[in-house]
């Protein structure tokens, strides 16, 4: 089986159950990428962390993201939790992902038009069962 190395764009504040989802995805074969989710909490806003904190947490994910070979886009209506503050920043993540030529896919509702162009799934569930035949991606 192709093993991915995956990154997972989703809400900051949907951590805990993303690192759930790290954890199938993990159990399939692939490996995670996003050091985000192991990170201690930092992020509850721009005013929670000083600047040089949030150019370490950015890069990080710039980081995190050129390693990898996919991304994965989770919506908040893929949640079990939708979180209501959102910051916006996965949708950069996203956009830079497929600049730099990133094999993509999007869980849950698509949100704007760039999600229109990549792989789908409705839901985590259809999501771990196409991860299981990554020669599709």
């Amino acid at each position: 089986m192709k093993r991915l190395r995956i990154y997972l764009a989703a809400q900051y504040g949907a951590k805990d159950e993303l690192l759930a989802v790290a954890a199938k995805i993990e159990a399939i074969g692939h490996t995670v990428m996003s050091s985000w989710l192991q990170e201690p909490p930092k992020w509850t806003g721009p005013e929670s962390v000083t600047e040089e904190q949030l150019r370490d947490i950015r890069d990080n994910a710039l980081e995190d993201i050129r390693a990898s070979d996919m991304i994965i886009a989770i919506t908040p209506t893929a949640l079990e939790t939708p979180i209501e503050k959102n910051s916006g920043g996965r949708h950069h993540e996203f956009g830079y992902a497929m600049a730099k030529g990133l094999d993509m896919m999007v869980v849950g509702d698509k949100e704007n038009l760039f999600h229109h162009f990549h792989a789908y799934c409705c839901d985590i569930e259809t999501m771990l069962d196409a991860l299981r035949h990554p020669e599709a991606f």
